[in-house]
């Protein structure tokens, strides 16, 4: 797995093993994504997607579970 370290991009338009920043703030990421926990929001911090355990997708607002998958 390629990790990404911050301060590997230091301009805009740029590509470290794969993984492009682009003048927008978008981040591209050619395979997979791997999250420990939690997706969330950074307007909005109790409002997230979470991956509690195997098989498991939650869909939380407001801090309260709203939809599990």
């Amino acid at each position: 797995m390629s990790r990404l370290k911050t301060d590997a991009i230091r301009n805009v338009n740029a590509s470290v093993d794969g993984i492009t920043l682009d003048t927008s703030g978008n981040v591209a990421i050619p395979k997979e994504l791997q999250l420990a926990d939690k997706i969330v929001h950074t307007g909005d911090t109790d409002t997230f997607i979470r991956f509690p355990s195997s098989n498991t997708i939650t869909f939380d607002t407001a801090g309260s579970n709203r939809l599990e998958l």
